[in-house]
C-alpha cells in the first residue's frame, strides 16, 4: 500500500504511477484483515460476557454488584483540569482525539481516497458510528463482568497479576481452561490487532517520510524505482526499531491503556490544529502551519515530560477485596501452593481515605491534584485527556499569528481541496482573504490535433479534478484506458 499524493487513488493521479509499479492492491487485504480482527474481538468479548454472567448469576447480578461497589460513576462533571478522568475531560479529550484520528491521520485518509465518491466516504463513517459504539460498550460490559466475578477475591490483591491490565488475560486463562486454545486465540487476536495497525502505519510513515522529506533533496535526484523502494524499506525498519524502543518504555509505566491515551492525546492535537487552520483561517500559509504544528508539539511534549518531574499524591483506587478467597476461587492449574487451604488470610486493600460500607459513593476517584501554590506544578498536573485540546489551540494560535505577519501575494489555495461550507465560514475570520489559483488544463495532442474543450470537461467529470503535475506527460488514450480498467 503506497501513498501517492494528496488524492492517491483517483484515476487521474494513478496513471502517472502505473508505469512505476505502484499499486493499491494491498488496501483491500488490509481492510479485510481489520474486519476479521473486529469480528474476532466481538466474538471473544461476547464469550467472556456469557461466561461471567453464568458464574455470577445473570447480568442483573453483575449490574447490581458494580452499582453497589461504585463502579458505575459515569456522570462526574467536575471542571478541575487536574482530575485524572471525569465525564467532561473524557468527552472533550476524546472528541479532539477522534477528530484527529478519523479526519486527519494519513492511514485513514488513504482509505477515504480509495473510495469512488465523497458520498460513500460519508456513508462509511456513518456506519462506523454503531460499530464503534458496540465495541466500546462491549469493553465496558466485559470490565463489569470481570469485576463481578472477582469482587470478593481480587487477583491483583492476591498477587496473581502485577498490573490491572493483566486481569483480562488472567480471566481467560482461569475461566476458559475447559476450552483448549481459547487463550491462544485471545492473545493472537490482541497481537494481530497491534500488528495489522502497526504494519499499515509503518508503511505510511516510511512512504510519507521519503516523499516529503528525502525525495526533494538534490542529492537524491534521479533515483530509480528500485532504489526508492529500498530506501522506503530502510526507513520502515528504522521506524520499527524506534517504535519497539518506545514500547519497552511504555511497558514500564503504570498502565498500557493510560500510556497509549497519553501519547495519542499529546500528538493528535497539533495535527488537528493544522487542518482546522487550512479550513477556516483565510490567511493561513505554509509558514504559519509549520510553525504552529511545531509549537503545538513542543508545548504538549513539555507538559508530558514535565508531569514526570513533579511529586503527585497517589491516585486513589476503588476498594479491592480478598475476603471471599478460597481454594476454589481460581482454577487448580494457576492456584498457588500456599493457597491450597480452604481459606486464605484476609487482606483487604481498601485505602484509608475511602470508607467502604458496601454501598459505595466515590467523589475522589481518579483524582490527582497538585499543590495549589505552584502554577508550574498545576500546569504539569493537567490530565492527559486535555493534551489534544491544548495542542490543537496552540497550533492554531501560533500558526494564525505567523501567517498573519508572513502572508504574501504568492499564497494561493486550491479551491477544490476546501469544502464549500468551510470556504464560507472562513469569510467570518479576520485576516487577508484567500486567493485561489486559476486552473487551466493544457490541451494534449492527439494524432497531431488539439483536444477539444468538451473532451477535457468530460474527462474531468469522470475522473475528478485533474492535477497537471501527474497528467501533463500522460497521453489521454492511456488515461481513458486505465480509467476503464479501474
Amino acid at each position: 500500500m503506497n501513498y501517492l499524493g494528496r488524492e492517491w487513488c483517483k484515476p487521474a493521479y494513478f496513471i502517472h504511477y502505473a508505469n512505476r509499479g505502484l499499486t493499491c492492491g494491498g488496501l483491500k487485504a488490509a481492510i479485510l484483515a481489520d474486519v476479521m480482527q473486529g469480528l474476532t474481538m466481538i466474538a471473544v468479548s461476547l464469550a467472556i460476557i456469557v461466561q461471567g454472567c453464568i458464574e455470577v448469576g445473570g447480568f442483573g447480578a453483575v449490574f447490581e454488584r458494580n452499582k453497589n461497589d461504585g463502579r458505575l460513576d459515569f456522570l462526574n462533571f467536575n471542571m478541575d483540569p487536574t482530575i485524572r478522568v471525569t465525564t467532561t475531560s473524557a468527552l472533550v479529550g476524546q472528541l479532539f482525539m477522534s477528530l484527529s484520528i478519523f479526519g486527519c491521520q494519513q492511514n485513514f485518509v488513504q482509505r477515504y481516497c480509495s473510495m469512488d465518491s465523497q458520498k460513500k466516504v460519508t456513508k462509511t463513517l456513518m456506519y462506523n458510528i454503531p460499530v464503534i459504539t458496540v465495541l466500546f460498550s462491549l469493553s465496558w460490559v466485559v470490565g463489569m463482568v470481570v469485576y463481578a466475578t472477582y469482587a470478593t477475591c481480587d487477583p491483583y490483591s492476591s498477587g496473581y497479576i502485577e498490573k490491572f491490565d493483566e486481569v483480562l488475560p488472567f480471566f481467560v486463562e482461569d475461566r476458559f481452561n475447559y476450552l483448549p486454545g481459547i487463550l491462544g486465540l485471545f492473545m493472537a487476536s490482541l497481537f494481530n490487532g497491534a500488528l495489522s495497525l502497526n504494519v499499515s502505519n509503518l508503511n505510511s510513515l516510511a512512504t510519507v517520510a521519503f516523499e516529503d522529506f528525502l525525495k526533494p533533496l538534490p542529492c537524491l535526484k534521479g533515483m530509480t524505482d528500485k532504489q526508492q523502494l529500498n530506501t522506503i524499506k530502510g526507513i520502515g525498519v528504522l521506524l520499527g526499531l524506534v517504535i519497539m524502543g518506545i514500547s519497552f518504555g511504555v511497558g514500564l509505566l503504570d498502565g498500557v491503556i493510560e500510556s497509549s491515551m497519553l501519547v495519542t492525546s499529546a500528538t493528535s492535537g497539533p495535527l488537528l490544529g493544522v487542518f482546522i487552520m487550512a479550513l477556516l483561517i483565510p490567511c493561513a500559509n505554509w509558514k504559519g502551519a509549520s510553525t504552529g504544528v511545531i509549537a503545538g508539539h513542543l508545548v504538549t511534549l513539555w507538559i508530558t515530560f514535565g508531569r514526570l518531574t513533579i511529586e503527585k499524591p497517589p491516585t486513589p483506587h476503588l476498594p479491592l477485596s480478598t475476603e471471599g478467597c478460597t481454594n476454589t476461587s481460581f482454577n487448580d492449574h494457576i492456584l498457588k501452593p500456599e493457597h491450597q487451604t480452604s481459606f486464605w488470610t484476609i487482606t483487604t486493600t481498601t485505602p484509608a481515605s475511602i470508607n467502604y460500607t458496601g454501598n459505595f459513593s466515590s467523589d475522589i476517584i481518579n483524582t490527582t491534584r497538585a499543590a495549589p501554590s505552584d502554577p508550574l506544578t498545576q500546569l504539569y498536573s493537567i490530565t492527559y485527556m486535555y493534551y489534544s485540546l491544548i495542542g490543537c489551540f496552540i497550533s492554531i494560535l501560533v500558526g494564525w499569528t505567523v501567517s498573519y505577519f508572513t502572508g504574501s501575494e504568492r499564497d494561493l489555495y486550491d479551491e477544490e481541496l476546501i469544502h464549500p461550507i468551510a470556504r464560507k465560514m472562513a469569510d467570518f475570520f479576520p485576516g487577508k482573504k484567500r486567493r485561489y489559483e486559476e486552473k487551466t488544463l493544457n490541451k494534449m495532442p492527439r494524432n497531431g490535433s488539439m483536444i477539444p474543450s468538451a473532451s477535457v470537461t468530460n474527462m474531468e467529470r469522470k475522473c475528478g479534478s485533474t492535477n497537471l503535475a501527474f497528467t501533463q506527460d500522460v497521453p489521454l488514450e492511456q488515461m481513458e484506458v486505465y480509467r476503464t480498467k479501474l
